[in-house]
């Protein structure tokens, strides 16, 4: 089993030895997403975001949304798990460091994408991770798992799910 300090040299290494050269493609493009409601044509056609979920044992799947950078090369890419327990990382990318915020529009009252002047895709592309199972899309096809979340299992699956998001995306 794999330690929270495992886990972490293990992502710093993989940051560090990838970086820029790390592409998704492939048996990703299933996940592409083409357009999201409420969002600028012009500024949607600037995104390039896959979603869907990453395979953390034969039970885990652990929910994914990746954005790649503006104009990616030469750009690392970061992972982002918002805090919890139990904190989906949706919040990060659609409150806090996502290339887009949600909004309210005062008189009418509609929910719209707006850009986010301030979102880390102008300087990496970003993988938001919802960990641990039963946060957020991520679950377990074995209802059991649920009763055994905690540090050590969370970091064992998302350190399995980290290594199929390189093992598809290098492919």
């Amino acid at each position: 089993m794999l330690q929270y300090g495992t886990c972490l040299v293990l992502y710093l290494f993989l940051s560090v030895s990838f970086g820029s050269k790390l592409k998704f493609e492939s048996e990703a493009e299933k996940d592409r997403i083409i357009s999201l409601p409420g969002l600028e044509p012009e500024f949607e056609k600037e995104l390039k975001m896959y979603s869907g979920y990453l395979n953390a044992s034969s039970s885990k799947r652990l929910h994914y949304w990746f954005i790649e950078a503006n104009e990616p090369d030469g750009k690392p890419w970061a992972l982002w798990l918002n805090g919890g327990p139990g904190c989906s990382s949706m919040e990060g990318l659609l409150t806090e460091n996502g290339p887009f915020t949600i909004k309210m529009n005062s008189t009418s009252g509609s929910v719209y994408l707006a850009r986010n002047k301030f979102g880390w895709t102008s300087a990496a592309s970003m993988l938001y991770l919802e960990s641990p199972i039963g946060v957020g899309f991520s679950y377990t096809s074995n209802s059991s798992e649920y009763d055994h979340v905690g540090d050590i299992s969370a970091t064992t699956d998302a350190a399995n799910a980290l290594l199929k998001f390189l093992e598809v995306k290098t492919q």
